[in-house]
């Protein structure tokens, strides 16, 4: 009968017997701390914006008169709010309808398309750095079968979404949080918004 005594772990060392839950249980609060941490940061800028006013300058009406007023330094104000704006939840084609309204058809739509991918590619770097990537931790059936799309066609699914939801928030946000690489997004990004973007802008163009 063997009465040596089993070794003891170092100060410091994970022991083999612990459990794999705990390891699991300190990955899952990550991953919940990393959320709520961008979600007040995202809620921040938001807030911030509205407290401070600058969403009185992310309407169609209020982005043409920086246009016109400040020459060359109009634009580069405009593509800076252009790339706050997405981050801070206002829809793209805002910005691209007063690009159209300043600038006509052609330019219009080429400035609001290079500073949308500009603009969708800002929102990824910052809610991947705070949030992270976790829903590739994602167990559920039905989620997983989408995210599955995702890690077979990366491009693809990238492109679909940009054609269908142009530059909403939520596709923003759930690309970024996904395990798509950051350039499949841009480059799908830039394929999938140059239709919508350019229909947009003629039809900005008739109506205006």
């Amino acid at each position: 009968m063997n009465n040596d005594p089993q070794p003891q772990a170092e100060p410091g060392e994970v022991s083999a017997q612990e459990p794999e839950g705990d390891a699991r249980r300190e990955a899952a609060t990550g991953v919940v701390l990393r959320l709520v941490a961008l979600v007040v940061v995202l809620g921040g800028i938001y807030l911030a914006a509205k407290l401070l006013g600058w969403t009185e300058y992310m309407t169609p009406e209020a982005l043409k008169d920086i246009l016109n007023g400040a020459g060359n330094w109009g634009l580069v104000a405009f593509i800076g709010i252009y790339c706050f704006g997405v981050i801070a939840h206002v829809p793209g084609l805002v910005f691209v309808v007063a690009a159209v309204v300043v600038y006509g058809v052609l330019w219009g739509a080429v400035i609001g398309l290079l500073t949308g991918v500009v603009a969708v590619s800002l929102t990824f770097l910052v809610v991947r750095a705070i949030g992270g990537r976790p829903l590739a931790r994602v167990k559920h059936p039905y989620m997983r079968r989408v995210l599955a799309q995702l890690d077979k066609r990366p491009l693809r699914s990238v492109i679909l979404l940009r054609l269908v939801f142009i530059m909403a928030p939520g596709v923003n946000y759930g690309l970024a949080l996904s395990p798509v690489r950051f350039s499949d997004y841009v480059i799908g990004s830039a394929i999938g918004l140059t239709v919508p973007v350019i229909i947009a802008a003629f039809v900005i163009d008739a109506i205006m």
